[in-house]
């Protein structure tokens, strides 16, 4: 969020400080500055997902209360970790998941380390190297005699597994119909969806683009 106001820093840095509140029995440190927050909890156990939505949702709701009621807020949660000097490897991997609620609506708000699938990868690209990755010839060619977006749909085939009934389900066809669209993808594409190595291009080539998509339209995140 940036950009705040001076009245809206010192709301967001109140509304975390509110957050931290509902650690009861173990130690929360923060630092907040301008239009982001650190919050480290050290505890006996790890956090469990309720504690973790409960601070998130507290630090919204105050922070809405105070300031915009509009504002979007979103977290990133790093992995848990047992020594000090490990503790930069879950900041590194908290910045990289509030990327992914910034920037892919499908997580959610709070968006968790080891639950990002490819993206955990993806994500660590810089954003002129997202954009370049993702111009993908096999996709490129289907774009090029798909001029209704009935053949780049079918690819989430690559997200259910491959199920052929889910897939088809999901998009709302019969499955002969779905067989016909899979088989005109890859004699347009030349790739052979049989492949395991030809399958990966075009399914990392749709997750890159969404990620790129998602920087052309906010170009500043």
């Amino acid at each position: 969020m940036p950009g705040f106001a001076a009245p809206r820093e010192v709301a967001f840095e109140a509304a975390v400080e509110d957050g931290l509140r509902a650690v009861a029995d173990d130690v929360a440190l923060m630092a907040a500055n301008r239009w982001r927050a650190w919050i480290l909890l050290v505890q006996r156990v790890p956090p469990s997902r309720a504690l973790v939505d409960a601070v998130a949702d507290r630090i919204t709701s105050r922070f809405r209360r105070l300031g915009d009621e509009r504002a979007h807020l979103v977290f990133g949660l790093g992995g848990t970790v047992t020594a000090l000097g490990e503790v930069v490897t879950s900041y590194r991997q908290a910045l990289l998941a509030a990327r992914a609620a910034l920037l892919l609506p499908g997580f959610g708000t709070l968006a968790r380390w080891g639950e990002l699938g490819p993206y955990e990868l993806l994500l660590k690209l810089p954003p002129e190297d997202l954009l370049n990755a993702s111009r993908v010839p096999a996709l490129a060619a289907v774009d090029a005699e798909d001029t209704h977006d009935v053949l780049i749909s079918p690819l989430s085939a690559f997200d259910h597994g491959g199920n052929i009934q889910r897939t088809a389900d999901s998009l709302r066809v019969h499955r002969t119909t779905l067989y016909q669209r899979l088989k005109r993808i890859e004699q347009i594409s030349g790739c052979s969806l049989d492949s395991g190595d030809d399958r990966l291009m075009p399914h990392l080539g749709l997750k890159l683009r969404v990620i790129a998509a998602a920087h052309r339209d906010h170009p500043n995140r």
